[in-house]
């Protein structure tokens, strides 16, 4: 078969067209999307956990915590925590060294009682005061005659202040009712302030105390306060005897 001049022409185009398919580079595959960013991803992965159409909960920021706020540029910037707040302390007010007289033998000062010679010209001889029984719990009111009983107090303190320490044992007085042996305890009053010291140190009564209660009546007087419990008690008596009488000599 004589092919004419144009169908060699038709064929020839055809296999330059092949040629030219064949030759011609491949086509780079389209680029793939970015991926999400990572508040996007944390929202994605959350909202895949519920099923329904409702979103979910935002959860509250806790106090101090870091916030992611930007990831572009390839840093995270946070907030900076609170910074703690200083302490403020309230100073109280020194308490007055004058407070109203509970007795009539204490003056107006803190752990403070009048002299010998005062409470003799006032003709206060009766030194009284509370205490209760032990055994049958009884209330009734006890009394000292200052003049009797300070010269005893007097060489029962000088005995101790070799030492400097008075003993802890404390020797209660008899009941008046059950006739019950070192059973009379002497009432201390809650408020310090109010303490009836001279009935204490008459009665020997004073290591009855606490180590608070003589631990204030040193500080209020100017004693030394620190220390064990005999050695305040000895402070405390002789600083009760040098209130009577400034010749005492210890």
């Amino acid at each position: 078969m004589i092919q004419t001049p144009s169908a060699r022409l038709s064929d020839d185009n055809d296999e330059f067209d092949t040629t030219l398919l064949t030759l011609r580079a491949p086509q780079p595959p389209s680029p793939s999307p970015p991926p999400p960013s990572l508040p996007t991803q944390l929202s994605l992965s959350v909202q895949a956990l519920y099923l329904g159409d409702n979103p979910p909960p935002q959860l509250p920021a806790t106090a101090g915590a870091t916030n992611v706020t930007s990831l572009a540029g390839g840093s995270i910037s946070s907030s900076a925590a609170a910074a703690p707040q200083p302490r403020q302390f309230v100073l109280r007010p020194p308490k007055p060294e004058l407070v109203p007289a509970v007795y009539p033998w204490a003056t107006n000062r803190r752990a403070t009682v009048h002299s010998l010679s005062y409470l003799l010209s006032q003709g206060i001889f009766k030194i009284s005061g509370t205490v209760q029984c032990k055994r049958c719990q009884r209330l009734y009111e006890m009394q000292y005659d200052v003049r009797a009983e300070f010269p005893k107090i007097r060489k029962y303190v000088e005995t101790m202040s070799y030492g400097r320490r008075a003993p802890l044992d404390v020797v209660l007085p008899p009941c008046l009712f059950c006739g019950e042996a070192n059973s009379a305890r002497p009432v201390i009053a809650d408020k310090k302030k109010e303490i009836n010291w001279l009935f204490l140190l008459l009665g020997r009564l004073l290591g009855c105390c606490t180590h608070a209660q003589l631990k204030y009546f040193c500080k209020h007087t100017g004693e030394h306060q620190n220390g064990a419990k005999h050695r305040l008690l000895f402070n405390t008596y002789s600083c009760l005897c040098w209130q009577l009488d400034l010749d005492v000599p210890f």
